[in-house]
């Protein structure tokens, strides 16, 4: 099976967005060594990894700043963080800067919807001159007006 990030998305699989963004790089860094095919569960089990690194990083790295008496992790926790996993911080720079990389696209952002304007049936009642302006609007006529749901009953 041919290594496709296309696929990943669709909507009956209901994939989350960031789960397609990991995909999509799990796909480039298996293009970037050479692999021109790979099976669908070896790139879901590359997926899992790579979210498990990511997660851990960022919990160590919440462990570590959260220790310092900070609520938001600086750098320095996240250098803590991959030390304490054993990953070598100096390779990190020279990765980052390889030749070979592919970059991916940033995801497009989807355009804003509009909220749907809320039914009003009937005329809003202003409220009078004593009732102060801080307190709410009346709701629709509607939920307080006696509007019959059904046939009244005919007694002969």
């Amino acid at each position: 099976m041919e290594m496709s990030c296309g696929s990943v998305g669709s909507a009956k699989d209901n994939v989350s967005a960031r789960r397609r963004v990991l995909y999509s790089s799990v796909c480039a860094i298996c293009h970037e060594n050479e692999f021109s095919m790979a099976d669908k569960p070896s790139l879901d089990t590359l997926l899992q990894m790579l979210q498990s690194v990511i997660f851990e990083i960022g919990r160590s790295s919440q462990a570590f700043c959260e220790l310092s008496g900070r609520t938001e992790p600086l750098v320095g926790d996240v250098v803590m963080a991959l030390v304490e996993m054993g990953l070598n911080i100096d390779d990190l720079s020279s990765y980052a800067m390889r030749s070979t990389r592919v970059t991916i696209p940033s995801p497009q952002v989807m355009a804003k919807q509009s909220t749907p304007r809320i039914l009003q049936a009937g005329e809003k009642k202003t409220p009078s001159a004593y009732i102060p302006d801080y307190l709410p609007a009346f709701p629709d006529p509607h939920s307080y007006i006696r509007t019959p749901t059904h046939k009244q009953p005919k007694n002969s």
